[in-house]
């Protein structure tokens, strides 16, 4: 498909109003730096291995793009390139399976311009790949911030070799009219601009628009590039229920039958629980962290848990992307400058990358936010591995936190817990599974550990003493988000949410064992300070 088959409706479309091109790059924006959008994707041609539109990753084996860039495509004819922000070289590549186009787009005002793709294979995630959330309520005016590989200086047709980024602000409907005719904006339809020479352009589109660390919009089309008319976006939480439709077909029932499942009847014997979190390498799905996903996310909420109330989990924070604001992991106070979480949520990133939010029960408001001073990972940390070795890790805030009624640090153990104990899990993983939805405040589930034999007879020697594993009952688990969040039992910090199999399947999930790391955390602490 060549630019001028994907752009021409749009010049036709808009011929009244002297429009003659859909965004492609974004126009005197600055360059992101490698890591900074790790939900975006270029889709290539496999032809000629040439970006020609972007995409973000919302699961494990989903990207949402426009439709007018896969229109008429078959899947064998693209590829899309994760990880990196050069659209010519690195990352890596992942080969479509299906492409599902909404079935009410049309021209010529690209209504309904919104589609899934679905890879053959799903993403590992780690530090520069990770799902982005999509909308949970409707985009209002705000700022909000594009990436994308379009052109870099309009009219001019070199494309940038690195990702480019820009801040727009969005505005409502109506005022949209006031620039465009109002028969081409529509409810499914967001506006976004920004000052006279900044815009998307030429090679943008299908890429992200994030408001509040969640996807708001698809960049559709727009008049030539940064000309101060609104940049046109399809408004993602318009379409929120046809993209969880079509991102739920991991497990159905002809694919999944818990009976077939060999742990099937030892759970029955242990006391069933399930799982959160991750990516498949055999059965597994290893905790990479970001909120969403699908068979094989990293963990996101508890799935089927209960909904927590303000102060009962003092301990619990939220860390977030600093370039998106978005929660990505969970994890909790050890000291007033300290906080716990896995090795997998944070490793390779800077300080600069992240911050944390305590004393809040929600994943998107209120609370008290902190800077990043240091982060340690552990020296043996083994990841993208089918157990996920001494994921554990220890960031320092900027300053320390003020301790009160909803902000406390939680004991580090003085056991080891034994199996067969009740324990209490909390995050803002998935809430239901396998649906992209994310609760907006913390979830909590009580799960009962095992020993560490009886989760060995389930998933055989990836379970090492250094694991500890528990569960509740098939349906109910862990999952993509929760990464890094704490399992307490008895009052102390036994668990550190790190790898299980697809959300709530009736497997353990597996946790780092802290007692057996407690030394090497007082001993970080210590290094830190220094």
């Amino acid at each position: 498909m060549s630019l001028e088959k994907v752009y021409l409706p749009v010049l036709v479309a808009l011929a009244a109003l002297q429009v003659d091109a859909v965004p492609s790059r974004i126009v005197n924006g600055q360059t992101a730096a490698n890591g900074e959008f790790p939900y975006m994707v270029s889709l290539r041609w496999v032809s000629s291995s040439s970006h020609t539109c972007g995409g973000s990753i919302v699961t494990q084996y989903h990207v949402v793009t426009a439709a007018h860039c896969v229109n008429n495509t078959l899947p064998s004819a693209m590829f899309v390139v994760t990880g990196h922000t050069s659209n010519t070289g690195g990352g890596r590549v992942s080969y479509l399976e299906d492409i599902r186009v909404h079935p009410q787009y049309s021209l010529p005002f690209w209504m309904n311009d919104i589609a899934v793709l679905k890879l053959r294979t799903p993403i590992i995630f780690g530090a520069t790949e990770q799902p982005i959330p999509i909308a949970i309520s409707n985009t209002g005016v705000e700022e909000c911030i594009v990436s994308g590989w379009g052109r870099a200086h309009f009219p001019s047709l070199g494309l940038p070799g690195d990702l480019q980024k820009a801040n727009l602000n969005t505005m409502t409907i109506q005022e949209c009219m006031s620039y465009w005719s109002p028969s081409s904006i529509v409810n499914g339809s967001l506006c976004a601009l920004n000052s006279v020479g900044i815009a998307v352009c030429s090679g943008d589109s299908g890429g992200p628009l994030v408001c509040n660390g969640h996807l708001a919009g698809v960049v559709s089309w727009g008049n030539p590039c940064a000309n101060g008319l609104p940049d046109v976006f399809a408004r993602v939480y318009h379409f929120r229920d046809w993209l969880i439709e079509n991102t739920n077909d991991l497990f159905s029932s002809d694919t999944f039958d818990e009976k077939d499942d060999p742990a099937y009847l030892e759970l029955n014997s242990l006391s069933k629980v399930q799982s959160i979190a991750m990516y498949t390498a055999a059965v597994f799905i290893l905790f990479a962290i970001a909120l969403t996903g699908s068979h094989g996310n990293s963990l996101s909420r508890i799935v089927n848990g209960s909904p927590g109330v303000s102060g009962q989990f003092p301990y619990l924070v939220s860390l977030r992307r600093s370039s998106t604001s978005s929660h990505f992991c969970g994890g909790n106070l050890v000291t007033r400058q300290h906080v716990v979480t896995a090795t997998h949520c944070v490793n390779g990133m800077t300080p600069n990358d992240l911050f944390v939010v305590t004393g809040s029960i929600s994943n998107a408001k209120g609370g008290e936010t902190h800077g990043v001073a240091d982060i340690r990972v552990h020296a043996d940390y083994v990841g993208q591995s089918n157990y996920w070795l001494d994921d554990v890790a220890v960031v320092k805030l900027a300053a320390p936190v003020t301790l009160n009624a909803v902000t406390q640090v939680l004991p580090l153990p003085t056991r080891t817990v034994p199996g067969s104990e009740p324990c209490v899990m909390a995050g803002w993983g998935r809430a239901h599974y396998p649906s992209l939805g994310l609760p907006g405040e913390v979830q909590t589930l009580v799960q009962n550990t095992l020993s560490v034999s009886n989760c060995r007879l389930i998933w055989g020697f990836n379970i090492r003493d250094n694991h500890l594993c528990a569960l509740s009952r098939r349906g109910e688990g862990i999952c993509s988000g929760d990464s890094g969040s704490p399992l307490v039992c008895g009052g102390e910090h036994h668990g550190i949410a790190s790898w299980v199999n697809p959300c709530a399947n009736g497997l353990p999930d597996a946790f780092v064992r802290v007692s057996l790391y407690v030394d090497w955390i007082k001993e970080r602490i210590a290094d830190v300070d220094n």
